[in-house]
C-alpha cells in the first residue's frame, strides 16, 4: 500500500509537470494571439493569488493594483507612467477576462486572415494606449467626471480587443458570426453595435471602461 501510495504521488507529480511543459511549450510555438492570450490569463492568475493572501492577512488590494491600472489624475499618472502599458493586461473579475479573452481569441483569429501577428501585437498595444489616452482626456475635460478623477483608475484589455474588432470589421465587413439567440450577423453590424453600446455608456457606472472602447 506504501509502496501504490508512492507511486500515486510520483505520477501525480509527474502529470503537474507535464501540464507545466505542455503550458511552456504552447507559449513558445504558439503565435501572438496565443501569446497574449496567455499573458493576460498569467497576470490574472497572479493578481488572483495575491489578492487571496492579501486577504487572509487583511491587506487590501489598493496598495498594488493601483500601480497597474491607469489613474486619471495627471498628478498621479506622472508617477505611474509605467500604468500606461500595464494597465492592458490586467483583469480583476473573473467574467471580465473570460469575455476579453473569448473576444480576443474569435477576432484575432480573423484579423490575422488578414494581417501579420506583428500587426496584431501592434494594433493590440496602440488600442490600448489610445483607449486610455481618450479615458485620461475625457476624465480631465468634461466636468461630469471632475467629482471622480481622483478616485478612478482604469484597468483590462477592452481597448485593445474594441481595435481588433473594428478592424477585423472593416477587412471583413460582410463575414458573418453566429452569435447566441441572435443567429448569424455580419462583422459590420458587431463593431457598429459595439461602438454605439460603449457611446450610451460613456456616463454610466463603467464611464471610463467605455471611453476605453471608444480610443480603442
Amino acid at each position: 500500500t506504501k509502496h501504490e501510495t508512492r507511486n500515486t504521488k510520483h505520477k501525480t507529480r509527474n502529470e503537474n509537470m507535464d501540464i507545466i511543459e505542455r503550458i511552456k511549450y504552447n507559449f513558445k510555438q504558439g503565435s501572438a494571439l496565443t501569446k497574449l492570450i496567455y499573458i493576460n490569463v498569467g497576470v490574472f492568475v497572479v493578481i488572483q493569488t495575491i489578492t487571496v493572501l492579501f486577504a487572509l492577512f487583511n491587506f487590501t488590494t489598493e496598495s498594488y493594483i493601483s500601480y497597474l491600472a491607469v489613474p486619471a489624475d495627471l498628478s498621479l499618472l506622472l508617477k505611474h507612467f509605467w500604468t500606461l502599458i500595464t494597465y492592458m493586461f490586467v483583469h480583476e473579475k473573473l467574467f471580465h477576462i473570460l469575455f476579453n479573452m473569448l473576444a480576443l481569441y474569435w477576432f484575432g483569429k480573423i484579423y490575422l486572415m488578414y494581417f501579420s501577428e506583428k500587426q496584431l501585437v501592434g494594433l493590440y498595444l496602440i488600442g490600448g494606449l489610445s483607449g486610455a489616452l481618450l479615458y485620461i482626456i475625457a476624465y480631465n475635460a468634461f466636468p461630469f467626471f471632475a467629482p471622480l478623477i481622483s478616485q478612478s483608475i482604469l484597468l483590462g484589455a477592452s481597448g485593445s480587443i474594441m481595435a481588433i474588432i473594428v478592424a477585423a470589421a472593416v477587412s471583413a465587413p460582410n463575414m458573418e458570426l453566429a452569435m447566441f439567440f441572435i443567429g448569424n450577423i455580419k462583422l459590420k453590424y458587431i463593431a457598429v453595435i459595439s461602438v454605439l453600446i460603449s457611446f450610451f455608456g460613456i456616463t454610466s457606472n463603467n464611464a471610463g471602461g467605455e471611453i476605453a472602447h471608444l480610443g480603442g
